[in-house]
């Protein structure tokens, strides 16, 4: 049974509920060991919606992932999958996470996910009566020698990330994830009487490709925690790939100065 355990920054909360505008959009990430990111993550979106609720739910992670988010005044929750990765467990989670949100509008995205789309534009986009906006995903890449997390701005086109990051809560009653949440199947709440996108497409983009050596310290300590049920089923068959396979694979995204030509890489942000 999945087991949930909760942390909340109660002096954020307490300034939060006095700020004049109530917040407009909850952001919700599932997270184990993202400390590379964390930061970078979350000052993202309370930039791009500055009176934003952030949930992060974490699987018990070992390095500085939940102390990053609580300096920051994210909420945190605990789920326990029992130590092992089972993408079961997470895809729960993701599908249930964002029942209880107090605002209107939700995001349910990993870490690694960033979303090209503010407070502004949403509000728009609520106005206009739509419940559901569409995203097309972008794969980015770091041409720097360090990890460079601002820095990256080129990549390449990705459709698996062309996901259902971002919709109205109060209109959809499951958003019934598939494993990964690439693709949801929403079941609109009684008084709804249609599935509105928005006419308009907002970039999301994938910071993956960090580094050759983070891609291969990644893939190791999702191989030692997947659990027999995920080798059986072949879930996150992507992490058991070898260091040498991994090189090889991963030269085709990260080596770009002698393998990676200007024609295969794009600017995907400014």
């Amino acid at each position: 049974m999945l087991q949930i355990k909760q942390f909340i920054n109660r002096n954020v909360i307490k300034r939060n509920s006095k700020m004049e505008n109530t917040p407009f959009i909850t952001i919700h990430t599932v997270t184990y060991n993202e400390e590379v990111l964390m930061e970078f993550f979350v000052k993202h979106y309370q930039k791009k919606f500055p009176n934003c609720i952030i949930k992060v739910w974490d699987n018990y992670s070992t390095d500085n992932t939940v102390e990053i988010a609580k300096s920051l005044g994210c909420e945190i929750f605990y789920y326990d999958s029992g130590g092992y990765f089972d993408e079961r467990f997470k895809n729960t989670v993701q599908n249930t996470c964002w029942k209880d949100a107090s605002t209107n509008w939700v995001i349910v995205c990993d870490c690694d996910e960033l979303l090209d789309i503010d407070q502004n534009e949403l509000e728009l986009i609520d106005k206009a009566g739509a419940n559901i906006v569409k995203f097309e995903g972008f794969t980015l890449v770091n041409r720097n020698p360090e990890i460079d997390l601002p820095g990256m701005k080129m990549g390449f086109r990705d459709t698996a990330y062309d996901k259902p990051y971002l919709f109205k809560k109060s209109e959809i009653s499951e958003m019934n994830f598939c494993l990964g949440c690439h693709v949801g199947n929403p079941t609109l709440k009684g008084h709804i009487k249609q599935l509105l996108r928005t006419g308009n497409t907002y970039k999301a983009f994938h910071y993956k490709y960090l580094s050759l050596e983070y891609s291969i310290n990644r893939r190791k300590l999702w191989a030692a925690r997947l659990s027999d049920w995920a080798k059986k089923a072949g879930a996150s068959f992507e992490v058991l790939a070898t260091k040498e396979s991994l090189i090889k694979s991963n030269q085709l995204h990260l080596d770009i100065e002698h393998l990676y030509t200007e024609q295969h890489l794009i600017q995907v942000m400014d």
